[in-house]
């Protein structure tokens, strides 16, 4: 299949968290088909809720109260 913007090229089909996508090498515009967007966002989302082993928690950032220059 052919690049939908750049006309001439040809379209490089791809893998990603299992499921297969089209890009240009050229432009490198991605194309997907229907459904495909709907899975990547839901493994996304299901990776991202996941605990990452070895990173620490998030912490509220400091803040200077009472602090006068």
């Amino acid at each position: 299949m052919k690049c939908p913007h750049c006309i001439e090229t040809a379209l490089v089909m791809s893998e990603r968290q299992g499921v297969e996508i089209d890009y240009c090498p050229q432009c490198r515009g991605v194309w997907l088909d229907r459904g495909e967007l709907d899975k990547l966002i839901e493994k996304s989302a299901a990776t991202a809720a996941a605990p990452q082993p070895g990173l620490p928690a998030a912490r509220a950032p400091a803040r200077l109260c009472g602090f006068r220059l």
